[in-house]
């Protein structure tokens, strides 16, 4: 049985990387605390996803604190293949202000049915998948945000933003 490829860079922002389907509800996280949809209805995430032995995904890093500062509406989540130490330690020396977990590759593909990394999903205020695909720099990041208010709305079982999110 062939495996997967992890570092797949298809260039594609869409939903080639993961199984689950736009509007889909996402799995619960085991020990992440990670704001999702909030009482109020806002709580936008972005779910970076990578593997510490995929070359790709150690060439995202460096932009994820400019993703971040990029898209304020979402909070940002990184999950990788590392270990509590690796994560500190990226977390220290790229100065990221959002939380890095360690979550198996695995569990990756068990939970979310990633089949390619680096990759990204956001949600939408409801804790919904709006938009995921295939991520190697911050502008791919924005990129995957910006085709949230592109597609079809709630045609393509997303609801659009009331309001201006750019």
């Amino acid at each position: 049985m062939s495996q997967p490829n992890m570092a797949a860079k298809d260039g594609m922002a869409g939903f080639a990387s993961i199984g689950l389907k736009p509007g889909d509800l996402l799995p619960p996280m085991p020990g992440a605390e990670i704001p999702t949809a909030s009482a109020a209805g806002d709580g936008r995430t972005a779910l970076v996803f990578a593997s510490l032995h995929c070359l790709d995904c150690i060439d995202l890093l460096p932009h994820l604190a400019a993703a971040a500062r990029g898209m304020p509406e979402y909070t940002l989540a990184l999950f990788t293949t590392g270990d509590e130490t690796d994560n500190r330690e990226m977390q220290r020396y790229f100065g990221w202000a959002f939380p890095v977990y360690s979550m198996a590759q695995g569990e990756m593909g068990r939970r979310y049915a990633i089949s390619a990394l680096p990759c990204a999903i956001l949600t939408d205020e409801r804790g919904r998948l709006a938009a995921s695909g295939a991520v190697h720099d911050a502008a791919e990041l924005l990129a995957l945000r910006a085709s949230v208010r592109l597609k079809g709305g709630d045609s393509d079982g997303m609801r659009m933003s009331d309001g201006d999110v750019f």
